[in-house]
């Protein structure tokens, strides 16, 4: 008889974006993702406490990241952003779909679902 083992799933894992996310290091944060999302995780969490710097090339990443997070049932979510990055998901209304949130917010979230 066959039997069924459900894997569990790690509640959230974690990408690290610093400096600047543009076209030249696309590639490096999309690897990273692979990884990430390869695992299953509840949750992925951008934290970008030290980004300073985002371009379109970057931005048109990340929608393509809460796309695929969403068709694998991965809740995405944009950590510690600054106020000026802030207003360029703003103004794009990119706020309206990315869920944009403190680091300790999502990890207090998901830390009780281990």
């Amino acid at each position: 008889m066959a039997e069924s083992v459900k894997k569990a799933r790690p509640s959230i894992s974690v990408i690290h974006l610093k400096g600047d996310f543009n076209l030249e290091n696309r590639k490096l944060v999309e690897r990273e993702w692979s990884e990430h999302l390869g695992k299953y995780p509840l949750a992925i969490a951008f934290n970008c406490k030290e980004l300073h710097y985002i371009d379109s090339s970057a931005i048109g990443t990340l929608v393509q990241f809460l796309t695929m997070a969403m068709n694998r049932d991965v809740k995405m979510v944009l950590c510690d952003v600054s106020e000026s990055i802030y207003e360029i998901f703003k103004l794009a209304c990119l706020n309206k779909f990315f869920t944009i949130t403190s680091m300790d917010e999502i990890m207090e979230k998901y830390r009780a679902k281990v």
